[in-house]
């Protein structure tokens, strides 16, 4: 019988001082190594220049201290930079675009550089060895540690028109999750699907790793339910949600799972002992009783004697900027506020929605490492359904609103609902309000050759609210379609008409 946790609290969690100070920092990937040295990648959203951040936990505080950095230059149209750890923390292998690279942080420089026939779409190391996926292939390249190419692997399983983004191994299958949100796991001999993986409520798998020496393979389903299995029996072990939308995850075989958050830089580790009994991890033939993964001061000490002096290993100062060929200075986009008035009424409950695409209030993804539309189809909500799709979302607020009004805002968004006073019927007093911005899936303009948003959905919650006065919704630029005639839409509807959406010109 699987266990359910929900919101678990991590044993250590990461906040970047880079995206305190600047809200246009952008996480890519995360990785933790076989020492718990954590490493970090990402972007910044204007002038585009990526880094790694490497972590080291040398003192018994919760949050681990940042203890090296290394700055890239930009690469013309490309951002999303993955990051694997190689040789046990000595070097980092590295990718953006066609570019792989090992760096080492120690003396912060390249040791090898290949540009490969691609973009590359995820990258990740076992056994040694270093694989990449490429966007739009079902493809999967093999190099060893000069970065010489070793064999392809054709994964077959994937169907037509259909790509990987995550890619994970155990010696007799590969473990893949597409663009399409499905989650399979493939023969290492043919190639083909022995078997896919369903969470039975229509949602799409977002991200996946594996711990071989664990037994344990972790799904994110819908960007916030996270899911282990075991890879022997595809059993279902554990299933708990997370507060936001994870970007990235990856499972160390000490039994960690590392999250990452596109938005806020926030990295969460969590244990798997931590969430589970050890019975219940024996019972399932995960660990015995010698083999059992770390525990949270475990994680800490070890993390803490990982290196005894940190500047050996790394250099506290930043270092220096690593040249690439291309350089791209582009000037950041103005933000304004746009408002408009209108009558919003409520969700109807009844209709269910799952999400498309990752969303990038900068058109972070108009690169071509980009998300293709998952699946969206509507689906009837069962009633006995703990949890709806519309609260698996990037973005959401609530408030207590009374006769006298109010404003609620999302957080680092600048996005602002007014209600103004006697909005609310008489009858219901004081009311909590949830305001919820819902990701929608990109579109590309053939004409223009360029990627933008189409029209944010903003919903506005409880479902039986209706509201006597027009209210106003502030949102910077970024939020909207930017083409010929900006628009958004809302969502509108009563309990019992169907659903409709109300657009305005902004």
């Amino acid at each position: 019988m699987a266990i359910h946790i929900s919101q678990p609290t991590p044993i250590l969690c990461i906040r970047h001082n880079r995206f305190k100070s600047d809200r246009c920092w952008r996480l890519s990937d995360v990785c933790v190594s076989e020492t718990n040295v954590i490493a970090v990648s990402g972007y910044h959203s204007y002038t585009e220049r990526t880094f790694i951040d490497l972590f080291n936990n040398i003192s018994d505080s919760k949050s681990p201290q940042e203890v090296s950095s290394i700055e890239f230059e930009p690469h013309v149209g490309l951002k999303f930079r993955f990051v694997c750890f190689l040789e046990e923390d000595d070097n980092l292998v590295t990718s953006i675009g066609e570019q792989v690279n090992i760096v080492t942080p120690r003396e912060n420089k390249t040791l090898k550089h290949r540009v490969l026939k691609g973009i590359v779409g995820y990258l990740t190391v076992w056994n040694g060895n270093i694989f990449v996926t490429f966007d739009d292939s079902s493809t999967v390249h093999e190099y060893d540690r000069q970065l010489n190419l070793l064999n392809v692997i054709q994964l077959k399983g994937i169907p037509h028109r259909d790509s990987c983004v995550s890619i994970s191994f155990s010696p007799d299958a590969y473990f893949v999750c597409t663009t399409r949100g499905r989650a399979m796991k493939l023969s290492t001999k043919d190639g083909v699907a022995v078997y896919e993986f369903d969470d039975h409520t229509q949602q799409s798998a977002h991200g996946l790793s594996v711990s071989v020496s664990r037994g344990l393979a972790v799904i994110v389903w819908q960007w916030n339910d996270v899911r282990v299995y075991s890879i022997d029996d595809n059993s279902l072990i554990l299933g708990f949600n997370v507060d936001d939308a994870v970007y990235r995850i990856r499972m160390s075989d000490r039994g960690t799972i590392a999250t990452g958050y596109h938005y806020t830089g926030e990295v969460k580790v969590y244990s798997v002992t931590e969430l589970l009994s050890r019975d219940q991890l024996k019972s399932k033939g995960i660990v015995d009783q010698h083999n059992v993964a770390m525990s949270k001061d475990q994680f800490k000490l070890e993390m803490k004697s990982s290196y005894s002096d940190t500047t050996d290993m790394f250099p506290k100062l930043r270092a220096p900027i690593i040249k690439q060929p291309q350089i791209l200075s582009p000037t950041p986009s103005a933000e304004g506020e746009c408002s408009a008035s209108v009558k919003i009424s409520n969700a109807d409950p009844r209709t269910k929605r799952t999400q498309t695409d990752t969303y990038d209030s900068e058109n972070d993804m108009a690169t071509k490492r980009k998300q293709k539309i998952l699946r969206a189809t509507p689906v009837r909500e069962e009633e006995n359904q703990t949890q709806t799709s519309t609260e698996n979302i990037f973005l959401k607020a609530e408030a207590t609103i009374g006769q006298s009004g109010g404003t609620i805002g999302i957080p680092n968004t600048h996005v602002k609902l007014h209600i103004p006073p006697n909005a609310l019927p008489e009858e219901v007093g004081n009311c909590v309000i949830q305001l919820k911005i819902i990701p929608q899936r990109m579109l590309k303009d053939k004409a223009a050759t360029t990627f933008w948003n189409t029209p944010t959905v903003v919903e506005l919650l409880p479902n039986n609210l209706q509201l006597r006065e027009h209210v106003k919704l502030l949102f910077p630029h970024c939020f909207v379609l930017k083409g010929p005639r900006p628009s958004a839409k809302v969502l509108v509807s009563h309990q019992e008409q169907e659903t409709q959406w109300c657009t305005f010109n902004v």
